[in-house]
Formats: C-alpha cells, sequence, structure tokens
C-alpha cells in the first residue's frame, strides 16, 4: 500500500500511529520567518519584505496539521467524513463556526498560497492575484 493510502487510512480510522510533524513546529518556523520578516523592515517603515512569501504557505501547513491533530482527539462518534489531510482544506474549515470575516482571510490565504506554491501562469495582461 502506498503511503499516502496508509495515512488516508490512519486519519480516516483515527488510528495512532507516528507523525512526522506537528502543529507546533510549523507554528515555530512561521514564527521565526516573520521575525526575520518584521528584523529586515524595521528601519524604515515604507519597506517592505518579501520573507513573508516564505512563511505563508507553512502557516497553512500548520493549520491543516492542527486540524489533523484536533480530529484526532475527537475519538468519539461523531462519524466527521471530512477530515483534515484527506479532504481539501477549504471543505474541512466549512465544519468551524469562523465569523465571516475570518473565513474569508482564511480562504484568500489558501488562495495565496496555491498561488505561491503553485505559480500559474498569466495568458495575457497584467495578473490578478489576491
Amino acid at each position: 500500500m502506498s503511503e499516502r493510502k496508509q495515512r488516508v487510512e490512519r486519519l480516516r480510522n483515527r488510528q495512532g500511529g507516528g507523525w512526522g510533524t506537528a502543529s507546533t513546529m510549523y507554528f515555530h518556523a512561521v514564527e521565526l520567518v516573520f521575525r526575520e520578516s518584521a528584523k529586515a523592515v524595521a528601519d524604515d517603515p515604507t519597506k517592505t519584505s518579501r520573507w513573508v512569501y516564505a512563511g505563508l504557505p507553512v502557516l497553512m501547513a500548520g493549520v491543516e496539521a492542527f486540524l489533523i491533530e484536533h480530529q484526532h482527539l475527537l475519538k468519539d462518534s461523531s462519524s466527521i467524513q471530512t477530515l483534515a489531510g484527506v479532504e481539501p482544506l477549504r471543505d474541512v474549515l466549512k465544519l468551524y463556526p469562523f465569523t465571516e470575516e475570518l473565513q474569508q482571510d482564511l480562504e484568500a490565504l489558501i488562495e495565496i498560497r496555491n498561488q505561491i506554491v503553485h505559480p500559474s501562469s498569466v495568458p495575457f495582461g497584467k495578473p490578478e492575484w489576491p
């Protein structure tokens, strides 16, 4: 069985086992990157830092890892079918009662993350990224 299939089975059946990463590892890495970003522009408030772009995909990975951990802890009979790490993150986030503003921010963050990790070429004209 492939590693992906094994992982999906573990998540669907809420089985234990070793996980290669934890959400705290991702969030700590994001903290370090954002700290470097702040240092890069500390002396000139008109400057912008590109360090932020390195942190956004890792931030989303941390969110997904946290949701996997949260759902894994729900060892009840909730029968959640939309599982983090298996289903698209957008679908998983719909399970949680976020404010509309936070939901929109998360949607934008997912789209930005997707453009960073898998940039799409612009067929013509100027890009209109979020």
